[in-house]
């Protein structure tokens, strides 16, 4: 399975556009973060420094809970919805959790019974990613407060 990241994606109802949610993440076609967001890259920050984000998500993506606070990392990962998923054996996802590999190794186990593995080497390693795009993930420090009833 692809590398990810379970985070919580919301759709607005209604617009306070152009100021951001706070804890909003959106993707952008630039490296860099504007004024008032931090790249998703799970930087660890001061509460001080941006303590209504911290009021959002909480230490849910590292730091200590007391100072300090830990944005989501996708960097290489593909976000995730929270919940339980719509295929067979789905498990429930929570909220700042990852999983997945780049890479795996192929072992007899995956190859269908039917196959005879006998003779055949199954040392290497595949490449276990989909193809991606690769854009800049950032989080928002300023804007609306969320409510502790969202999504």
């Amino acid at each position: 399975m692809q590398p990810f990241r379970v985070v919580n994606f919301c759709i607005a109802l209604r617009g306070v556009s152009p100021a951001p949610m706070i804890g909003e993440i959106r993707m952008l076609a630039f490296a860099r973060a504007p004024q008032g967001w931090l790249p998703c890259d799970g930087g660890i920050y001061r509460i001080a420094d941006h303590d209504e984000l911290f009021m959002a998500i909480g230490a849910t993506y590292g730091g200590d809970g007391a100072a300090t606070f830990g944005v989501p990392d996708l960097r290489g990962q593909v976000p995730v919805h929270q919940g339980l998923g719509r295929s067979t054996g789905a498990r429930r996802r929570l909220v700042g959790e990852g999983g997945g590999k780049e890479t795996v190794a192929l072992e007899v186990r995956h190859l269908p019974a039917a196959m005879p593995a006998r003779g055949r080497t199954l040392a290497a390693v595949h490449d276990n990613m989909m193809p991606t795009l690769t854009a800049s993930y950032c989080i928002a420090t300023h804007g609306a407060a969320p409510t502790r009833s969202l999504c």
